[in-house]
């Protein structure tokens, strides 16, 4: 999901198999792709983290599914907002990831 026309053909010319303007196009195909039960895993990697691509993120998870947050904020911004509802009873998770969960010190 990219709002850049340009960005969005750029990846599906290196092998995205669909490409989206806004979030709401995007959950409306996971969700038809998946009848209705949602992606197991989305993957933020937008360059300022912001709480609507959060929640957003986080409303197309099916049950057990997992939010992988890659994209940095500032030290005291709080935003991650999500339902707490969906987040126990569909026992969603909330994950960061630097570097891929990495240690460049050994793996490299």
């Amino acid at each position: 999901m990219d709002p850049l026309a340009n960005k969005r053909e750029a990846a599906l010319k290196l092998g995205a198999t669909d490409a989206f303007a806004t979030a709401e196009e995007a959950h409306d195909f996971t969700m038809a792709l998946t009848n209705g039960a949602g992606a197991d895993t989305s993957i933020i990697t937008v360059g300022n983290l912001e709480s609507d691509v959060v929640t957003a993120a986080f409303d197309v998870l099916a049950k057990g599914g997992i939010l992988v947050v890659v994209s940095l904020s500032a030290a005291d911004d709080v935003n991650i907002h999500v339902p707490g509802f969906f987040l126990v009873n569909w026992e969603r998770q909330i994950r960061g990831a630097m570097f891929g969960s990495s240690n460049p010190k050994y793996d490299i």
